[in-house]
């Protein structure tokens, strides 16, 4: 399977950066709404076999989520404190506290150090050579690097659609403004043809990505399709997505992951809004060893909820 990188700009505001299971939501509705049932059976049904294509979540460009893996241990910064004077004590714990906030990491970052299996490395530089790295954000970048990372986020009172006769139900909705021209990405692996992967991301800005409370929101543009070449192959591989593993398929021992619970509700038009379940996945940035090579793991969970067949995207997308 080839990987790419799709680039789209915000067209709206955003109320959250959608990951891979409302990424997967938006895709559904799109084959369905442009090419018919027969079209998303076929899509949903190829991702337990050969799929058709795989996707991540969606992230700021240039961007990746940070490994989950501690860039220093208990034990490194033990040996740090053994090496230094006792007034130095102070500013070695305040320097491995300001790198625990890190969320992302730069592209760049990743190429040279997470790619390349250089993990320990990027311990050893972060000390040695602060002055080339910076925090912003969350985000480890390096400092002659530029990302305009500011944005505004407010919280609106939204009108919601009608529920008994005239009666509409009062919520809350997460408003975050980015700059014009922000890009944001999704990574897909896949046999299919670009114009494939156009025909479908190109709706994003029509249809929006979200439930129907978002309406308006979470419109993104697509700009362009890059390739994405990987350089080596890792002993641990970079989760995107959020998934749920299979068995017998991760070296939980030799793997950092954190974990995410969440209860998910089926689309009001299609099985009426009812709960499907609860779901706990590892969440992007975990830094996994699995047991076999593959070009993605997991799978689609599949229940019935009120009569429908609802769809749980559980896979787990990797670089």
């Amino acid at each position: 399977m080839k990987t790419y990188k799709i680039v789209f700009t915000c067209q709206s505001v955003v109320n959250e950066i959608p990951n891979s299971q409302t990424i997967f939501g938006a895709i559904c509705n799109i084959l369905l709404q442009t090419r018919g049932k027969d079209a998303l059976d076929e899509y949903i049904s190829s991702l337990n076999a050969k799929a058709k294509m795989v996707h991540s979540s969606m992230f700021l460009n240039h961007t990746l989520p940070m490994i989950k893996k501690n860039v220093f241990s208990l034990e490194y910064i033990n040996t740090l404190l053994g090496n230094v004077k006792a007034e130095d004590k102070l500013r070695v714990l305040e320097n491995a506290k300001r790198y625990k906030q890190i969320s992302s990491m730069s592209e760049m970052v990743y190429k040279n150090y997470v790619e390349n299996n250089r993990i320990e490395t990027l311990t050893v530089d972060l000390q040695e050579k602060s002055n080339d790295f910076e925090i912003r954000n969350g985000l480890l970048k390096y400092s002659s690097e530029t990302f305009d990372m500011e944005m505004d986020s407010v919280l609106l009172t939204r009108n919601g659609f009608p529920e008994k006769e005239n009666d509409k139900t009062l919520f809350y909705s997460n408003a975050i403004y980015y700059p014009k021209g922000t890009e944001f990405c999704i990574y897909v692996k896949t046999e299919e043809n670009v114009d494939y992967l156009k025909s479908i991301f190109n709706y994003f800005e029509y249809f929006g990505v979200g439930s129907r409370r978002t309406v308006g929101d979470n419109s993104f543009r697509l700009e362009r399709i890059e390739e994405w070449n990987q350089s080596s192959d890792m002993e641990s591989k970079l989760v995107l997505s959020r998934y749920i593993p299979n068995d017998e398929e991760v070296d939980y021992s030799n793997s950092f992951y954190k974990l995410t619970s969440n209860v998910y509700r089926t689309s009001e038009n299609y099985a009426g809004g009812y709960v499907s379940g609860r779901f706990m996945h590892l969440m992007e940035g975990s830094f996994m060893r699995f047991l076999e090579n593959k070009e993605y793991y997991g799978k689609v969970l599949e229940s019935c909820v009120n009569g429908k067949t609802v769809y749980h995207y559980a896979i787990g997308f990797v670089l």
